[in-house]
């Protein structure tokens, strides 16, 4: 039987608490991995990178973490669905496996060459390049089922639309991911920077067009989206940071500005991922309360009926 329209497979993840619980895991580690690399870079003098050097390997080794309970989330959901037989959803969300695993190789590639292989980015990129085709499709098959509902009173009219924006978001996030600029290398890095943001605005855009239609009601959702505008915020910033003190005289020339700036990016992104797991903690109580049984009522003890 053919989903019915307006019902998703990959949105499985954000119906199963498992797979909720492990994003809020996710996100304790990659912030507390974000909160070292807010110290690494704050702790950074042109006399002493010991420690810069100590909490920067520690953040790569704790986002790559956060990167495996990723994967793991998505492969508790897909799981799930093969307990319950439901094949029509299993392969999507083991198409998504498949773009977080790769996009957890590439936080390992980064944790052990301490950031440096331009690798890390580029199979991270491939991965949300996984989750780019998956949307896409999706909106492709939405888009089919618009067309096919059309005049009905079921129908949901726009939903292929969002869905392509938030393809449009991915693909753009992918490509700006890809770069692997260094701080002396001000032009890529600025690119890199303004990709990424636009790709997250882009995503943010076609998720407040969706919560302002019927598609997500959720009371998680507005944080969700005040994490995205932070993550969106973080990365905006670093092309302004890269703007003014990236280059090939960095080390001789405004080392404060870098250290500064660079920490404030670092603390915007893990402001970002802090909301985004406290979004998915509020799922998690949603669900809950969605799937606790209604206690009986009891007769009154005189035998009346009320």
């Amino acid at each position: 039987m053919e989903p019915k329209y307006g019902e998703g497979q990959v949105e499985y993840i954000t119906k199963s608490t498992t797979a909720m619980f492990l994003a809020v895991v996710a996100a304790l580690f990659y912030v507390v991995g974000a909160a070292c690399g807010v110290g690494a870079w704050a702790s950074l003098t042109l006399t002493n990178t010991g420690t810069f050097t100590v909490l920067d390997h520690a953040a790569n080794w704790l986002k790559f973490v956060a990167g495996l309970a990723a994967v793991a989330l998505v492969s508790a959901a897909g799981w799930e669905l093969v307990l319950r037989r439901d094949w029509k959803d299993v392969w999507e969300v083991s198409a998504g496996t498949v773009g977080t695993l790769l996009i957890a190789i590439g936080l390992l590639i980064g944790a052990t060459s301490d950031g440096a292989s331009a690798a890390s980015n580029i199979v991270a990129a491939v991965g949300i390049g996984v989750w780019f085709l998956l949307v896409l499709l999706r909106a492709a098959r939405c888009s089919l089922a618009e067309q096919r509902a059309a005049g009905e009173t079921t129908s949901r009219p726009g939903e292929a639309r969002l869905w392509l924006a938030a393809a449009t978001g991915l693909f753009i996030l992918a490509v700006g991911w890809g770069f692997n600029p260094g701080i002396d290398e001000r032009g890529i890095a600025i690119a890199a920077g303004v990709l990424i943001a636009v790709g997250i605005a882009v995503l943010f855009g076609a998720l407040v067009a969706a919560r302002l239609g019927p598609f997500l009601t959720s009371r998680a959702v507005p944080v969700m989206l005040v994490g995205l505008f932070a993550a969106a915020a973080g990365f905006a910033a670093y092309a302004v940071v890269a703007g003014l003190v990236f280059g090939p005289d960095v080390v001789f020339g405004n080392f404060t500005g870098l250290r500064v700036g660079l920490s404030i990016v670092q603390a915007i992104i893990l402001v970002a991922v802090a909301l985004l797991g406290v979004s998915a903690w509020m799922q998690i109580q949603e669900l809950v309360r969605r799937g606790r049984p209604v206690a009986p009522t009891s007769p009154p003890k005189d035998g009346s009926t009320g």
